[in-house]
């Protein structure tokens, strides 16, 4: 019996060994696999094993996810969690008006960041802004409609037009792709905390450097 395995991008030279592995413990049961371009699978290949050779089962299993790891030592965590990395998560305004539903494939589809320009200054009446970048596809309104002003710079931010509390914002490059979520609007913020700081020539010199994130001067560095 055959079994084409499904792919995703390449991970590293260490696969090549599992293929070794893989193909030589599927051979023994008497099952060809074929790999065009040796790559991680996106399914488990154990799960095609014959269930007459348990020992060759736990070997492949093995091979895999040690190879996944040594090659992606950041995607152990995804391998792990990969039936409860989807998130789901709630927004709000701060009437109530406004409310919105967050979907994301996993905590990485979410770009957390600080931003300390005059513009984010200006619209969050504080000293820098936080917003998560997530894909448009991923953000819905679930009740209300927001009111919308765009900005000279082209950013338009989207707000409840009874509390005045805004939702999200996009520049005219990102409307068709990313949505700018406050952070703050968020039921559970948390799940997505922050991975970066833009603009940090602005950055006030009484307030400390945000530790463990990438920095930035300015959007592009």
């Amino acid at each position: 019996m055959a079994f084409d395995v499904l792919n995703v991008p390449p991970m590293a030279a260490e696969c090549t060994r599992l293929g070794t592995e893989v193909i030589s413990a599927a051979q023994t049961i008497g099952s060809d696999i074929s790999v065009a371009q040796l790559e991680i699978p996106t399914i488990l290949i154990f799960e095609f094993l014959s269930e007459n050779n348990k020992s060759a089962r736990t070997a492949t299993q093995i091979a895999i996810r040690r190879a996944y790891f040594a090659a992606q030592p950041r995607t152990h965590y995804l391998l792990e969690q990969q039936q409860i990395m989807a998130i789901h998560m709630q927004g709000r305004c701060v009437c109530n008006k406004l409310q919105y539903s967050l979907h994301l494939n996993s905590p990485e589809a979410a770009r957390t960041t600080l931003c300390h320009c005059s513009s984010c200054r200006r619209a969050f009446g504080t000293n820098y802004g936080l917003t998560a970048k997530v894909p448009l596809e991923a953000f819905k309104y679930e009740n209300g409609s927001p009111k919308m002003y765009k900005q000279k710079n082209g950013v338009t931010r989207e707000f409840c037009d009874s509390c005045g509390a805004y939702i999200c914002e996009y520049g005219e490059e990102a409307a068709d792709k990313f949505r700018y979520i406050m952070w703050g609007s968020l039921d559970e913020p948390e799940k997505v905390p922050p991975k970066g700081e833009f603009f940090c020539k602005n950055r006030p010199d009484w307030m400390p450097e945000l530790e463990g994130v990438f920095h930035k001067r300015e959007i592009k560095e």
